[in-house]
C-alpha cells in the first residue's frame, strides 16, 4: 500500500460537514486512514472569496495516483463542486468551493503530466500547507534553486 498525503479544503456551505464527508468517503473508497490534522480557518489563497476550513489526512491507498485523482475528483462531484480551475495568460484563476481534494504527496513519488504533478507543486507556497505538514511530522526538503524539492518523513 502507498502512503498519500490529501490536503482538503472548503469555503462554501457547511464547510465542516464537507470536509468531514470527505473523509468518510476517502475511507470507504480510496484507502485507510491513518490520521488527521486539526480543521483550521485560514484565508482564501489566491482570490478574494470567505475563509477556507483546512485540514488534511494521511491514508493508505491500492489506487495509482491517477486512480486516486479519479476518485477524488468524482467524491469533489458528489460533494457539490462543479467548478474547476480555470486558467488565465497562463496563470491559474481561483474560485470558492464546496469542497477541494489535492494530493499533496504519493508515497514520495515525483511525478508530472498533464493532469497531475507530484509533490503538489504549491507546497512551498501556502502556509496553511506547511503547518498541516509540520503537525504530520512531514518536513519540506528544497532540492535545488529552482525550487525543486522533496518531503521527508520524520514521525509518519
Amino acid at each position: 500500500m502507498k502512503r498519500v498525503i490529501i490536503g482538503m479544503g472548503s469555503n462554501v456551505g457547511d464547510r465542516a460537514a464537507h470536509l468531514a464527508e470527505a473523509i468518510l468517503r476517502m475511507a470507504e473508497r480510496v484507502g485507510a486512514i491513518e490520521r488527521c490534522t486539526r480543521v483550521a480557518e485560514t484565508p482564501a489563497w489566491g482570490f478574494d472569496a470567505p475563509p477556507f476550513l483546512n485540514q488534511a489526512v494521511v491514508l493508505r491507498t491500492y489506487l495509482s495516483p491517477l486512480e486516486l485523482l479519479d476518485e477524488l475528483q468524482q467524491i469533489e462531484r458528489e460533494l457539490g463542486r462543479t467548478e474547476k480551475t480555470r486558467y488565465e495568460n497562463g496563470r491559474p484563476v481561483y474560485s470558492s468551493r464546496t469542497i477541494d481534494l489535492d494530493i499533496l504527496d504519493y508515497d514520495g513519488l515525483a511525478y508530472r503530466d498533464g493532469r497531475l504533478t507530484l509533490p503538489h507543486p504549491h507546497i512551498p507556497h501556502r502556509d496553511f500547507v506547511r503547518d498541516e505538514l509540520d503537525e504530520l511530522g512531514v518536513r519540506i526538503v528544497e532540492d535545488t534553486p529552482d525550487g525543486t524539492f522533496h518531503l521527508e518523513y520524520l514521525n509518519c
